[in-house]
């Protein structure tokens, strides 16, 4: 019997409804990231090895799977590091940084290194991320972090120069396109696109809480009406819904820490330049 002809109420199938388009969703994400992925397995064997850097054919296999990942990030590291001692010291080497797009002015602040870096050792080197530029290729880093996520382009030139493009919530790469910059010292802080966090809003006062209450209690007074399979469907609402309660204050515990840890992190890069 299908989910139209049973005896459901209209919120019932509202929430089939939902959990299919969930479903088709997700099968159209996995297309498409399948579709990207093929497409760089096709850019990779274009690739005359013969013109590129040492270190470009180490990231090259990399991608092929002949290299660790690792291997890729160690390079980016030191990359970064140049970077950051290039905007005090004279070097060979030119590596750019870039917000969304857009040239970043000014010297690195502490706030892009630790962002950055952390975005390399931590996120995931993507596949299906890699293209080929008509002077280099392209690949990036993903991970995501407090709600956050971030993302890491990497420019890797044939003349042996390099291009960080740091950005910050945004659905595709490909697609992304630059955003003035709102902030006061024009730029030295990961501009927000506009996609919305998908942090949970944490619930901060005594009325958000009694809210929260008075509608678990009225999810449980409707449930005593249903029949049985919709009295489960709304009791599974209804402890998903306490979850997230929960869920959200332990967010705010764990916010706390991870800006303790990014301020001793913050500290600790300071203290090796010196």
């Amino acid at each position: 019997m299908s989910a139209k002809n049973a005896k459901f109420s209209n919120n019932t199938l509202k929430i089939i409804e939902e959990l299919n388009n969930g479903v088709k969703q997700a099968s159209e994400e996995i297309k498409e990231k399948a579709t990207k992925y093929e497409k760089a397995l096709q850019e990779l064997q274009k690739i005359d090895e013969s013109k590129l850097t040492k270190e470009q054919q180490q990231v090259l296999k990399v991608f092929k799977g002949e290299l660790d990942k690792g291997e890729i990030k160690k390079i980016d590291l030191n990359d970064l590091y140049i970077l950051d001692q290039g905007t005090r010291h004279a070097t060979t080497k030119k590596i750019l940084v870039k917000q969304n797009g857009a040239e970043s002015t000014g010297a690195l602040t502490n706030d892009e290194l630790i962002n950055m870096s952390e975005a390399i050792k931590n996120g995931s080197v993507l596949l299906e991320s890699f293209e080929r530029l008509k002077n280099g290729f392209r690949y990036s880093y993903e991970w995501e972090n407090d709600g956050v996520k971030l993302r890491l382009v990497v420019d890797d030139l044939n003349d042996g120069n390099k291009i960080f493009d740091f950005h910050r919530n945004f659905k595709d790469f490909r697609d992304a396109r630059p955003q003035p910059s709102t902030s006061k010292d024009n730029g030295t802080q990961p501009i927000t696109l506009t996609e919305p966090n998908p942090t949970p809003k944490p619930l901060n006062s005594q009325e958000d809480l009694l809210k929260t209450s008075e509608n678990l209690n009225e999810t449980t007074q409707e449930a005593t009406k249903l029949s049985p399979l919709e009295q489960a469907e709304a009791e599974k609402l209804a402890k998903l819904q306490r979850e997230q309660e929960q869920s959200e204050q332990e967010f705010l515990k764990a916010k706390e820490q991870e800006t303790k840890r990014k301020d001793a992190l913050k500290r600790k890069l300071e203290h090796e330049r010196d």
